[in-house]
């Protein structure tokens, strides 16, 4: 196993998501508006597309944190993109554009609410009927030291 991590962009994208036109659709509607506003890193395994994952600013000093996983993304990939993220966001809140991110995972799915508290973040609100399916999820938020 060997992790890549590249920066992202819709080639990467579309190779991740060959197979999945739902993902890329998720993916691209992040990015598709304003390219350049959505921060990101694509992650291969062997030169294989396993996820992508990255944030997208929303004004001076908040962003929004996603992680779309491949089908072919495995448990222990986590490892591996969690401490890549963790030192990303470390990076990122050094600088005050960034003292607040956001995550948000489903209520129903508590494994990703656990590997957003093991990146920093800390959980804030329910959020009821926010997911698509109309299910409920938790908002989390990594707040900078400085801010």
């Amino acid at each position: 196993m060997k992790i890549r991590f590249v920066p992202l962009d819709t080639a990467f994208a579309g190779a991740l998501w060959a197979e999945d036109p739902g993902q890329a659709a998720r993916w691209l509607s992040l990015a598709s508006s304003e390219p350049q506003a959505t921060l990101g890193w694509g992650v291969a395994d062997d030169e294989r597309p396993i996820a992508a994952f990255g944030i997208r600013p929303q004004w001076h000093g908040r962003a929004i944190a996603w992680l779309a996983p491949a089908p072919n993304v495995r448990l222990r990939h986590f490892a591996a993109i969690g401490a890549f993220c963790i030192g990303w966001f470390d990076t990122l809140q050094r600088n005050p554009a960034f003292a607040r991110i956001e995550g948000h995972a489903p209520v129903d799915q508590p494994k990703h609410g656990r590997w957003l508290e093991r990146m920093g973040f800390e959980p804030e609100a329910l959020m009821r009927r926010w997911m698509p399916d109309g299910g409920d999820a938790m908002l989390y938020a990594r707040i900078a030291e400085h801010a």
